[in-house]
């Protein structure tokens, strides 16, 4: 997959008390900007072309990820009616610009990597990423049928907000979805149909409204380290809980390369060893030798200097070899 598609039109007022007026996907948590990190992590994992639809501060959110979208092919569409419409209508803006299957993400997720590299790996071509309950609030539930065979796959149903007592809750959305044209050309026949303003019609309730006549399964990972950040409690969240977690889960590779340079260190001194010992074979062979000429003892001088001066950056010493010598 080549391609990707993020949207960040949306005005974000419930987090308003972080971030003021900027849009939220410039909310910096470590080093950069959330919209920043899913970049770089997209241009990690092969994608070519980003498409990223603007609304709300649209020149500021271009200015600012000038430094992360320089070296990627990157269209930036405008929504005009971002103040009155949802993300199922930032998506319909890009229905003349898209030509190929997609990865979908919103703008205000922080997550690990292996989300991005699970859904890319995944062969179905239109699946959502869905996690555990993560009780952080306003959830997305996801409702399908449980593979018993695999129950981190199988075929959505529904996706709603409210509680459906009546079906399998699978999980919840975490906002990363792999979607085919195929999809994406009914979902926007589907929003074609209902075009009004105002609306808050957004691309999951789409993709709901439509899986009774289009395969869409879920990928679940159960303990998936992600969180959105849409109100002040997820952005708590997002500092105290899952911003540690991904620290954290760097470590054990840095562990893993240090153990490796300590093995590769180990195995050096072992050669250096094995060198040295068999070094020192030689020399005592080269004294012996020497001890049963004629000129015995210019030749054994002559040899001691000589190994002396050659041996001496390998630990031995003039005094270590006199008592070699002594002993032969």
């Amino acid at each position: 997959m080549n391609t990707a598609v993020i949207l960040a039109a949306g005005m974000g007022i419930r987090l308003s008390p972080i971030v003021g007026i900027r849009p939220k996907g410039l909310l910096k948590i470590g080093d950069y900007p959330l919209l920043g990190r899913s970049i770089n992590m997209l241009k990690k994992h092969g994608i070519k072309k980003i498409f990223i639809v603007t609304g709300h501060q649209s020149e500021m959110l271009m200015t600012e990820l000038e430094d992360f979208t320089s070296n990627i092919e990157t269209h930036f569409c405008f929504n005009e009616n971002y103040e009155q419409s949802g993300s199922m209508h930032s998506l319909f803006m890009l229905q003349d610009l898209l030509e190929e299957d997609f990865l979908l993400l919103e703008s205000d997720l922080l997550f690990e990597e292996e989300a991005l590299i699970s859904i890319l790996n995944e062969q179905n071509n239109d699946v959502l990423l869905i996690s555990g309950k993560t009780n952080s609030g306003d959830e997305v539930w996801i409702y399908g049928d449980k593979n018993y065979g695999n129950e981190s796959k199988g075929l959505i149903k529904k996706i709603n907000k409210k509680v459906y007592k009546e079906l399998e809750t699978i999980g919840e959305l975490t906002g990363i979805s792999k979607i085919s044209y195929e999809l994406f050309r009914k979902m926007c026949d589907h929003h074609s149909k209902k075009i009004s303003f105002p609306n808050n019609f957004h691309y999951e309730e789409c993709i709901s409204d439509l899986c009774n006549q289009h395969e869409i399964k879920y990928l679940k990972i159960e303990n998936l380290i992600w969180t959105e950040i849409d109100d002040s409690q997820h952005y708590k969240r997002a500092v105290d809980e899952i911003w540690p977690l991904l620290k954290k889960k760097d470590v054990p590779q840095i562990q893993i390369n240090i153990q490796n340079f300590a093995k590769l260190i180990s195995v050096a001194i072992w050669e250096k060893e094995i060198r040295d010992y068999f070094l020192f074979l030689l020399i005592r062979v080269l004294i012996v030798v020497a001890a049963f000429s004629s000129e015995f003892d210019e030749q054994v001088k002559t040899v001691f200097l000589i190994c002396s001066s050659s041996i001496g950056f390998l630990g031995f010493n003039s005094s270590t070899l006199l008592i070699f010598f002594g002993s032969s």
